[in-house]
C-alpha cells in the first residue's frame, strides 16, 4: 500500500487519502511520499468497522469534495478481508456516484490461488456491474504470495497495471488480473 501511495502521489493533484488501522505506519507512509500532492490525509481505523467507513466517507466529501479513484489493498482473501473490502467499496462508490465522470477503483490482495482468486473475481464483477450505470470502473489485481523470486518484476508490473486501470481514458472494468510471475500456472 505504501509503495503504491508513493507511486500514485504525483497523479493525485487534488489530494491523497491513506487509510490503515496502524497510525504509525500511515504517518511513515505519508512522510515517505517524495512528491506529495497539496494535501495528504491519513485516516487510522479498523477497515472492518462500517461506522468508521461512514465517517471516512463524510470526511472525504467535506474535505475533498469528491473521490475520483481508489486503490484498495486489503490483503489476503479471507472472509474478514472481503467484508472490509465490501465496506470500502460501498464508501468509495457512494462518493464516486456524485461525479459526472464516475471514477475508478482497483482492488489488490494476495488472491492468486483457488477460492481466494474466485472470491476476488466475483466481488470485482459484482461491484463493476453495480457501478457501470454511474461510470464507475472496478478492477482487481490478484498478487502472488510475497517472497517469490519474481517480486521485483511483479512490483513493476503491478505499478504499471494500477496506473493503467485508474487512468481516466481506460475502459476496462470487471476484470481480475493476476501478477504472479507465472507462479500459479
Amino acid at each position: 500500500g505504501a509503495a503504491c501511495a508513493r507511486e500514485l502521489a504525483h497523479k493525485a493533484s487534488g489530494g491523497l487519502i491513506l487509510v490503515d488501522r496502524d497510525e504509525r505506519r500511515l504517518s511513515a507512509a505519508a512522510d515517505a511520499i517524495g512528491h506529495a500532492p497539496e494535501r495528504v490525509s491519513t485516516l487510522a481505523f479498523d477497515i472492518a468497522d462500517s461506522a468508521r467507513w461512514d465517517q471516512a466517507q463524510d470526511f472525504i466529501a467535506d474535505q475533498y469534495g469528491r473521490l475520483d479513484w481508489a486503490l484498495m489493498n486489503t490483503g489476503g482473501g479471507g472472509e474478514a478481508n472481503f467484508a472490509a473490502t465490501r465496506l470500502a467499496l460501498r464508501a468509495a462508490m457512494a462518493l464516486m456516484r456524485a461525479n459526472t465522470h464516475g471514477g475508478a477503483i482497483v482492488l489488490t490482495g494476495e488472491a492468486a490461488r483457488g477460492a481466494a482468486r474466485a472470491g476476488l473475481s466475483r466481488l470485482t464483477r459484482l461491484a463493476a456491474k453495480e457501478g457501470a450505470p454511474d461510470r464507475i470502473r472496478v478492477n482487481a489485481i490478484g498478487l502472488a504470495e510475497t517472497g517469490t523470486p519474481h517480486d521485483a518484476p511483479i512490483a513493476q508490473d503491478l505499478a504499471r497495471l494500477i496506473v493503467t486501470l485508474l487512468a481516466a481514458t481506460a475502459t476496462i472494468t470487471g476484470v481480475t488480473l493476476v501478477a504472479d510471475g507465472a507462479d500459479t500456472l
